[in-house]
């Protein structure tokens, strides 16, 4: 039974809806060793997706899933990516153990690998990663001295422990924020994983225009190194059916007016099924206070003439009309946020509630 959330990822205690054209495309990506994007603007329900992906890979496979919002230096995301494979991989080896008690022992080293050696598990790699890790932390190596073990972890991981190691980043256009102490971060990052002969990596990301531009330019350190699959909304049909399945034909006759209003936006769908769980009406869809929440998030950052732009557009006004200078940069700019997007020659704000938002 759909159960609706919003403001969260799902989790394997969460029902996961239709979708399942992606999750068995990216099951064969997997399976070839082809390494994907998947490219989806915010609310499309990616992260989700790859939370159902990683349930669906059960033991067979290590699976860290790790998201680069935020990450703005090299210790922050070792500290990141290093949790996540380590706690895989040990909740899939120790088998002994639970997960809270693993848990525990990421967050303490020392105890952390006297756990490995006590229980005889030999993790020859690990055990050496983290005592060079240890001194990182201890400031006693430098960040460019650590960048080639946290790459090359999930490898060594997969040659400890017999399984080939799936590798999610979410965000990954925020790899970029590390380009100012490692300009040659994305070269490295690329040949380290080329490298890793049992990683298969899947990334995504919500600023589709800048992760579309480091993948497929080719200028780019990653030209030509993923296959891209596009997130789309649910088309009438399935928002429909999810909204059906959900409220078991309450509010019945709002469904295509919802559908309309939403274009099918899975986080969209998921408020609205949450407010006519109360009552049935559109007016209290638009004005839930987590809408202006959600697209505050939108628009933070964003400069007066990228504001300026976004607002004619959501009032139809043609380019000419809206008097900004440089405004194909603006465009550019608001694009690669994932906010914008050119269809059959025209812009327009890819978030249908974001284009009310601003005409309010």
């Amino acid at each position: 039974m759909v159960k609706f959330i919003f403001g969260r990822e799902l989790t394997e205690e969460d029902e996961f809806f239709d979708r399942e054209d992606y999750v068995n495309i990216l099951l064969s990506y997997i399976n070839r060793r082809q390494p994907v994007a998947i490219l989806a603007p915010r609310r499309m329900g990616k992260s989700s997706l790859l939370n159902y992906i990683k349930i669906k890979l059960g033991n067979e496979y290590i699976v860290a899933k790790i998201s680069l919002e935020g990450i703005t230096t090299i210790e922050e995301f070792a500290d990141e990516l290093t949790s996540k494979l380590v706690l895989d991989a040990l909740s899939k080896s120790l088998k002994m153990r639970t997960k809270n008690t693993i848990s525990s022992l990421v967050a303490s080293l020392n105890q952390f690998l006297g756990s490995i050696k006590s229980l005889s598990v030999r993790m020859p790699n690990l055990e050496l990663y983290i005592e060079r890790y240890s001194l990182f932390k201890e400031n006693k190596l430098k960040p460019s001295e650590i960048l080639d073990d946290v790459l090359l972890l999930p490898q060594r991981i997969a040659e400890d422990t017999g399984k080939n190691v799936v590798l999610m980043i979410d965000e990954f256009q925020k790899i970029r924020a590390l380009k100012q102490p490692f300009p040659k971060i994305l070269e490295i990052t690329r040949k380290r994983l080329q490298e890793s002969r049992n990683v298969e990596i899947i990334v995504s990301g919500s600023e589709t225009g800048l992760i579309e531009e480091m993948i497929t330019e080719a200028k780019e350190p990653f030209y030509n190194y993923f296959k891209i699959e596009r997130l789309k909304p649910f088309d009438k049909e399935t928002s429909i059916r999810f909204l059906n399945e959900g409220l078991k034909g309450k509010c019945k006759e709002y469904y295509e007016k919802v559908y309309e209003i939403t274009e099918g936006i899975p986080a969209w769908l998921n408020l609205a099924g949450l407010v006519f769980e109360r009552e049935c009406s559109i007016e209290v869809i638009l004005e839930d206070p987590n809408v202006e929440i959600e697209l505050k998030k939108d628009l933070e950052g964003l400069t007066r003439n990228e504001i300026k732009v976004l607002k004619g557009l959501a009032k139809g006004n043609k380019l000419s009309e809206i008097k900004v200078s440089n405004i194909y940069r603006v465009l550019k700019a608001l694009k690669n946020r994932g906010l914008v997007d050119k269809v059959n020659d025209e812009y327009k704000i890819i978030d249908p509630i974001l284009s009310f938002y601003l005409r309010k």
